[in-house]
């Protein structure tokens, strides 16, 4: 591993947001998370049929892209395409999160990720020269 010059690996989790609570409407944050601590978001990936649903454990709120703007919000869960992401996969090391009808977009935070900062929706192109358009699940 080798990022900005150093060889240690940060670990950047979402979080909703900026006291780690899931409300309607919330915006997600980063949040450092290695170890995990109670701000971490977990959800439950829920496959449709275009997609995936992403909703936070223990509640009805799943992220959703709010339509053009790059805002990714806690919404109700309904079946609605701006609360499809593509490119979830549980088998491989990495994966985009694409919003179902913006495929140039993908989720990810501005250029260096930090404590606290939020994420939205972000060209892809603009996103991997920063690697920051990557997750893992774990």
């Amino acid at each position: 591993y080798f990022w900005q010059e150093q060889t240690h690996e940060r670990w950047w989790c979402m979080s909703c947001g900026q006291d780690g609570e899931c409300k309607e409407n919330e915006n997600m944050y980063l949040r450092k998370c290695n170890p995990k601590t109670s701000l971490d978001a977990i959800f439950k990936v829920i496959k449709q049929k275009k997609g995936h649903q992403l909703q936070v454990v223990g509640t009805d709120l799943c992220l959703q892209k709010r339509g053009k703007s790059r805002q990714i919000l806690l919404k109700p869960c309904r079946n609605t395409p701006l609360q499809r992401f593509f490119g979830f996969k549980f088998e491989e090391e990495k994966f985009e999160l694409r919003p179902s009808r913006f495929a140039d977009k993908c989720l990810s935070n501005h250029h260096h990720p930090k404590d606290g900062e939020l994420v939205y929706s972000e060209n892809c192109s603009l996103a991997h020269k920063a690697d920051t358009g990557y997750w893992v699940a774990y």
